[in-house]
């Protein structure tokens, strides 16, 4: 999202940033009552105070309502509902105290995403418990949020393992120079309800091998199958050449689920044998003698962005690797990912928040 620098009238002049939204209220109509839940709730403040925080949520008004009229503006309507007043005097009371525009952008992104909601579910709950959360973290914290949103909970959907690299190297490697933090960051994101912590760690490498185990793969040369089951099955289209060594092979699939649609759709197999070609050929897939160890990872992302090793490196001498995201955690991490990378990353949160 652009940020919306707040316009400047002259004495008796007016400002227009929008057109009429025909759905019941106007654009102007929309940020009257923004402002006015403004002065209500902030007259206490000194004049200079006042002032500023004033031009603060008046800028955040304008890219808010702009955002709301470009995805959704049959929602503006939403504004009346109590719930949405009150994440709206969230984001206000947030903004107006830092006015920093990355925080900005977060908070309306996850403002207009509960202006849009209107069902009282796990969705709405987290984007309001995230709302009341986002102007209480730091950019540091939102760097943490979003490097375990990256490592744990997305899957890269690309064909080879350069892309694979390239699209970490674009998302990933950036976060580094901001995950310069202590424990207490990780314990106060835990007492603020935006992670918890896992029995056992696992490291960037391990984590990637599990969600996409087909770029990993070190490929089987003649007579390293390990029965001849898996022989009989290992041609295409489950087979293919390796993506490291193109003298041995490699299962035709970047994971496991992949792998289930070619099967399913496989017209040699009956129901119960398709269940056990699936069987033989995920184990070949996903069994870590086939795959690339952690070290093979790390020399080979190095390759690719010098950053990618060093942030695996920072992953595991930290709590990182124990850590986990709550659903609001997902939020406001997912919030950040939208603001940092934009269009490359278009995903929608509700595949995590459901």
């Amino acid at each position: 999202m652009k940020w919306i620098q707040r316009q400047r009238s002259g004495s008796g002049s007016q400002n227009i940033q929008g057109e009429i939204i025909h759905v019941g209220l106007t654009y102007g109509e929309a940020k009257d009552l923004f402002m006015d839940l403004f002065e209500q709730n902030f007259y206490r403040l000194s004049s200079v105070a006042h002032a500023t925080a004033k031009e603060r949520v008046d800028e955040l008004t304008e890219n808010y309502l702009h955002s709301l009229q470009a995805s959704a503006p049959e929602s503006i309507e939403n504004i009346s509902d109590p719930g949405v007043q009150a994440a709206i005097l969230d984001v206000q009371s947030g903004y107006a105290r830092s006015g920093d525009q990355d925080l900005g952008q977060i908070l309306i992104d996850l403002l207009v995403e509960r202006t849009k909601s209107t069902t009282r579910d796990i969705y709405q709950l987290s984007l309001t418990e995230a709302l009341g959360v986002a102007s209480k973290l730091s950019a540091r914290h939102f760097s943490i949020l979003t490097t375990l949103f990256l490592v744990r909970e997305t899957k890269i959907h690309c064909h080879t393992h350069t892309d694979f690299y390239k699209r970490q190297a674009r998302l990933l490697a950036p976060l580094l120079d901001s995950l310069d933090f202590s424990p207490s960051d990780l314990r106060y994101l835990e007492a603020v309800g935006c992670i918890g912590l896992l029995p056992l760690p696992r490291t960037i490498q391990h984590l990637w091998k599990k969600v996409s185990p087909g770029f990993f793969a070190k490929g089987f040369g003649v007579g390293e199958l390990p029965d001849e089951i898996s022989q009989k099955y290992f041609q295409p289209p489950y087979s293919t050449r390796c993506l490291r060594d193109k003298d041995k092979l490699q299962i035709d699939a970047s994971d496991s689920d992949a792998l289930k649609v070619k099967i399913e759709n496989d017209d040699r197999f009956t129901g119960s044998e398709k269940e056990r070609v699936e069987q033989i050929l995920t184990n070949l897939l996903e069994n870590a003698a086939y795959l690339l160890s952690d070290d093979e990872i790390s020399l080979e992302a190095q390759e690719f962005d010098p950053r990618l090793p060093q942030i695996m490196t920072k992953w595991e001498s930290t709590n990182l690797s124990l850590s986990n995201l709550t659903v609001v955690g997902i939020a406001l991490a997912h919030a950040n990912l939208r603001r940092i990378a934009g269009e490359v990353f278009p995903e929608d949160v509700r595949i995590w928040i459901s």
